[in-house]
């Protein structure tokens, strides 16, 4: 397996939930509004924090859009621009969304393996399984 999380495909936000809620996902506006946000027990996320950690991944947009600025922000939407915190919440609520989907196609699918493999079959046959899959 590759060393790096970013080659296995892992996200590793610190802001955003393992097991994110519908209401995680409506608490981002107060977040935006800059009021701390809890996203699990006792796990405070702060509007900087997805700020930092976001923003890094809009990459080189980001720079294109501080050039801009320095040269004369004409025809740059401030508000919903690359690197914005318009855009950069955009991001962290995508990035929840994903984490939903990602725990229900999770549940789905042990859901499925569990009833395939331990309801429909009597215990000679799911052993007999575990020793072609090992």
């Amino acid at each position: 397996l590759p060393k790096t999380p970013a080659l296995t495909g892992i996200t590793l936000d610190k802001t955003v939930p393992s097991k994110p809620t519908l209401g995680c996902l409506l608490n981002t506006l107060g977040l935006e509004q800059g009021k701390p946000v809890e996203i699990s027990a006792n796990t405070f996320v702060t509007k900087q924090q997805v700020f930092d950690e976001h923003a890094r991944d809009l990459g080189s947009e980001a720079s294109k859009r501080a050039e801009a600025e320095s040269v004369g922000s004409e025809g740059v939407d401030s508000e919903r621009s690359v690197g914005s915190e318009g855009a950069v919440f955009s991001l962290y609520r995508k990035r929840i969304v994903w984490q939903m989907i990602k725990r229900i196609w999770h549940k789905v699918l042990t859901d499925f393996n569990f009833d395939e493999l331990f309801l429909k079959g009597t215990p000679r046959e799911l052993v007999s399984f575990i020793r072609v899959v090992v």
